[in-house]
């Protein structure tokens, strides 16, 4: 006997079942969504740099190409660098779409947390009389918690002012952007702060967070693990759970007891943790230093990463690979333009980044259009004649309610009770009837539009639903759903069989003897796979013959289906009359449909 496990088998066919469920088809069409936003910005940004006289294909592809090299500190390592930064900062602020709110406090709960590090560092080489650049290296530690602290208290101010005074947190969050940058432009450009050279605060040191010469690690592993966490967080625990509830049923949850608020507050905090995060990362990586002196300039780090979440729809998976085209982009982008493309204006790049941004705003409305569908849709009426005539009676029908909706005072009721108006004096009581019958014209005319639509709508969806079923995708579809329901039985004898064994084994740990029980135990399961795999023989020979014949009877449908098209072809050819030619489409058309019959049926 071939071995033969059926534990195996059933995990193998339950991870089968779990890719082509309709849970995962969602999720993918969510993903679908992404890619076509993304295209979208691209496109754009394609044309912004066309327009601007150099080839947007070649800039793009330049970007992404030297952004990956690794000749040099400023190119691949920095698009990692990059990379964590957004990541970090998109699962920060996807938790918070996830429940309602829209944190747009990104680039002041990072821009805190390098205030307080520069003074904590500049005090330190004040008080110990070293160089800022000389502090010892362990400090990062006390940086590290200093940008996660004052990243956490800045975002749970927005979020307790909202718990408490309702007040929305788009306002609070970009208020104390503005407050933190102030706080930033005032404190190093004092007279008595040495630390600052032309606005500009002395550089971070990149070595603090190298492990074995690399800068990038450290972010790319707090990457990974808050990835893991947050999944494990909003998937696996009961705050997950909570949490969701409290995101995409407020009502409900406020009635089955969740406290919102706690929610809300705990959040926030959480957001302040994974974007002051990404700052940490940010700013001892790639821009090491705050530039002061121009107020207006508000660092946009915080603003770059809220099209990450957006494009992801907020998965946290959905964000990783979102974060590293930015990241491509973002870093390669400068990049292609210094090297290749010098005589760019100095803002492309950022008009490109804008153009992805903004093609990420409209992320939701790609989800929503089922663009494959609406062209199908379009093209099957156009090429069924009786359902496109249909269809053009239908819209004829529609335009003229409408018409006589827009032209609805020329109605002959309403011009006798305006005749009505004029030769009576107590105009009152008419006025009023003519309003209420105008109203009524109204409504009868727009329910009798709907009317039209829903019927057409029935005709077509049978209409589809047919050509669907009676054609040679209809023949793959129903062959592959019978073999789908094969699958799908012996795995259900598996599982029966699986959990009979257990109950069997059970047993007899139970009620036999120590020294017998192994051996009846191994035998039962001998007995187990030997018949299991009898019933596998057996399904994979069925198996075989169902594919031989549908193979033969696909073979078939498709050589009928091509004998009507020549025949129909040679028809068409001989008559120049157009009624005739239509005729004969119609014919066709029906002719196939019951060959198709024949097979599916």
């Amino acid at each position: 006997m071939k071995k033969f496990n059926t534990k195996l088998w059933v995990g193998k066919q339950k991870i089968i079942n779990s890719l082509s469920s309709q849970k995962t088809k969602n999720k993918l069409s969510v993903a679908k969504a992404s890619i076509y936003s993304i295209l979208f910005g691209l496109i754009i940004g394609i044309i912004i740099i066309f327009a601007n006289g150099a080839n947007g294909f070649a800039f793009i592809f330049s970007s992404i190409n030297y952004s990956l090299k690794n000749t040099s500190q400023t190119f691949l390592p920095t698009t990692i660098n990059y990379f964590s930064t957004y990541a970090l900062m998109g699962i920060g602020l996807a938790l918070g779409f996830k429940i309602g709110l829209f944190n747009m406090g990104g680039t002041g709960q990072a821009v805190i947390g390098m205030i307080l590090s520069v003074l904590a560092i500049g005090n330190k080489a004040t008080s110990s009389g070293i160089s800022f650049k000389d502090v010892d290296n362990i400090f990062v530690i006390n940086v590290f918690l200093i940008f996660i602290f004052s990243g956490i208290a800045v975002s749970l101010i927005s979020g307790i002012l909202k718990v408490t005074f309702n007040i929305h947190e788009v306002v609070t969050t970009v208020m104390l952007n503005w407050i933190v940058w102030i706080f930033a432009n005032w404190i190093f450009d004092r007279v008595d702060w040495q630390w600052s050279v032309n606005h500009s605060t002395e550089k971070l040191n990149t070595n603090w967070v190298s492990i074995g010469g690399n800068t990038w690690l450290l972010g790319f592993i707090l990457t990974l693990v808050s990835v893991a966490l947050v999944y494990i967080l909003i998937n696996l625990t009961t705050y997950g759970y909570k949490f969701r509830v409290a995101g995409s049923q407020p009502t409900a949850a406020k009635y089955a007891g969740i406290n919102i608020k706690f929610y809300i507050i705990l959040t926030t905090a959480l957001q302040g943790l994974f974007i002051s995060m990404g700052g940490f990362i940010y700013y001892m990586t790639i821009q090491l230093s705050i530039t002061t002196g121009k107020i207006s300039e508000l660092p946009t780090i915080g603003f770059d990463a809220i099209p990450i979440a957006l494009v992801a729809f907020s998965n946290v998976f959905g964000i990783l690979p979102v974060a590293f085209l930015w990241a491509m982009l973002k870093n390669g982008s400068g990049i292609a333009k210094s090297i290749e493309f010098s005589l760019l204006s100095k803002d492309v790049s950022m008009l490109v980044f804008g153009a992805i941004t903004y093609g990420a705003g409209v992320s939701a409305l790609f989800f929503k259009l089922k663009i494959y569908e609406y062209i199908y849709r379009n093209y099957f009426i156009f090429y069924n004649y009786n359902l496109k005539q249909k269809w053009s009676n239908c819209i004829s029908k529609i335009w003229s309610l409408r018409k006589e909706k827009i032209n609805i005072k020329k109605n002959k009721a309403l011009l006798e009770i305006k005749n009505k108006i004029k030769n009576l004096k107590n105009q009152k009581d008419i006025k009023k009837d003519y309003h209420l019958t105008k109203q009524e014209i109204k409504n009868n005319l727009s329910y009798h539009i709907r009317e039209e639509k829903n019927n057409f709508k029935i005709i077509f969806d049978d209409e589809i639903n047919n050509f669907k079923k009676y054609s040679i995708q209809g023949f793959k579809n129903k062959n592959k759903k019978v073999l789908n329901n094969k699958r799908l039985e012996l795995f259900n004898n598996y599982v029966s069989s699986i959990n009979k064994l257990n109950i069997k084994v059970n047993d007899i740990k139970k009620y036999s003897e120590l020294d017998n029980w192994k051996k009846e135990i191994k035998n039962l399961k001998v007995d187990f796979e030997k018949n299991n795999f009898e019933l596998y023989k057996k399904y994979l020979e069925e198996k075989i013959i169902f594919k031989i014949n549908y193979k033969n009877n696909l073979t078939n449908l498709k050589q009928e289906i091509n004998i009507l098209k020549k025949e129909f072809k040679n028809l068409k050819k001989n008559t120049s009359d157009k009624k005739d030619k239509v005729e004969y489409r119609v014919e066709f058309f029906n002719k196939r449909k019951e060959v198709a019959k024949k097979y599916v049926n």
